[in-house]
């Protein structure tokens, strides 16, 4: 893993390991801004993404993201004419980070998204009228009802990264990004129980962005900081056992806390369950002010097209609406038609947030995140 040739723009990123000699594990890791900027562009990625990553082969086998891969991989599939627009999957399966200016001049940059792009309308009488509209997104069309195909890009300053390059820091085995003090390096041995300084082990780790090695190496981090307590162990010794997925969690891990009730109340939408026992609007061109085009749709602001039911199941496929399917499903379950019973759940933000929850660490979106409202509707219904 360790490499000594400097890439082409003549930069390496070093990583200082600690390494426990008889538990064979890393006790903490001691690296400069650039190794802590690609932990913290973690926080950045958004969920399509980061569903995107972890699906791609590397030292470690693909990991399903909780529900979330499937449902990436459900939108995938879907015909697009399910779909208001051709560049609604783009926007899902390729969503734009909203920190790009902070992670494109990282050294290990995983989010190969396209730069950031404008295309405006070439008609000169609709500029004029209408005012510069353009939109981010390739193929999309103008109010006038032209295609907005006049390329622009922008250079827009880059920011250097999310720490101070004069700072060093100390990176726990569960990633928790520290100062690097010696009070923190103590707390750690203590917390794991390391009295004697003779087990400890240093190692140099260097990564050079023309190796092949370093974009895995940074992938398996992702996909171990979603599946492992001990990441950087597990990917420094290349240790085989690791969870695939998170385990289900219990219903009750999922609520979701305090919520104004009244805002709730007002946005709840209805939704049919068969439970089974088993960016910124405005921008400059060439000093012109920019109006984004909307490349959703205009009147709903949704994805998806209208009026349209889809039938989504419990590990989150999104489907076209079938009876035909939805039986198929119920088969494949090995689910007996008695145990089937249709019910109506209202869902609002606290059950929205409850669904995205368990979304990341389970593959029972549903079951784990409305359980526990199902059986409270359920129970006030029978009064």
């Amino acid at each position: 893993m360790a490499a000594n040739a400097l890439d082409e723009q003549g930069y390496q990123v070093p990583l200082t390991v600690l390494v426990d000699k008889e538990r064979n594990r890393v006790v903490y890791a001691e690296s400069g801004n650039d190794f802590v900027d690609v932990l913290l562009s973690f926080l950045t990625l958004p969920l399509g993404t980061i569903a995107r990553l972890v699906a791609v082969e590397s030292n470690i086998e693909a990991v399903e993201f909780g529900s979330l891969s499937k449902l990436y991989q459900s939108v995938s599939e879907l015909d697009e004419k399910c779909l208001w627009n051709q560049t609604c999957k783009q926007m899902l399966l390729k969503p734009r980070n909203s920190m790009e200016a902070y992670c494109k001049k990282m050294k290990l940059n995983i989010d190969e998204t396209a730069r950031l792009m404008f295309f405006y309308c070439k008609d000169d009488n609709c500029t004029g009228k209408n005012g510069l509209h353009a939109s981010t997104l390739r193929d999309q069309r103008c109010i006038c009802g032209k295609m907005l195909n006049v390329e622009v890009t922008l250079d827009s300053p880059a920011e250097n990264g999310f720490v101070k390059e004069t700072c060093t820091f100390i990176i726990s085995d569960d990633l928790c990004v520290m100062p690097n003090i010696l009070g923190t390096s103590l707390n750690i041995f203590q917390k794991l129980g390391i009295n004697d300084i003779d087990v400890i082990d240093k190692q140099t780790v260097h990564f050079s962005k023309s190796e092949a090695c370093y974009l895995t190496f940074v992938i398996d981090l992702l996909k171990l900081s979603l599946t492992s307590k001990t990441p950087l162990s597990d990917v420094i010794f290349k240790k085989d056992k690791f969870v695939g997925n998170l385990d289900p969690r219990n219903r009750l891990e999922f609520w979701t806390g305090e919520v104004d009730e009244q805002r709730n109340e007002s946005n709840k939408m209805s939704v049919k369950i068969l439970p089974i026992d088993v960016e910124s609007s405005a921008y400059s061109i060439s000093n012109k002010d920019v109006k984004l085009v909307n490349p959703k749709s205009p009147s709903s602001g949704g994805f998806v097209n209208g009026p349209m039911s889809f039938m989504v199941t419990d590990d989150l496929v999104v489907s076209p609406m079938s009876s035909i399917s939805g039986l198929e499903y119920l088969k494949r379950m090995k689910v007996p038609l008695n145990d089937v019973e249709e019910r109506v759940i209202s869902i609002g933000l606290k059950e929205g947030l409850s669904i995205l929850k368990a979304s990341l660490t389970s593959t029972s979106s549903f079951t784990n995140g409305l359980s526990f409202f199902v059986t409270q509707q359920f129970s006030l219904e029978k009064f």
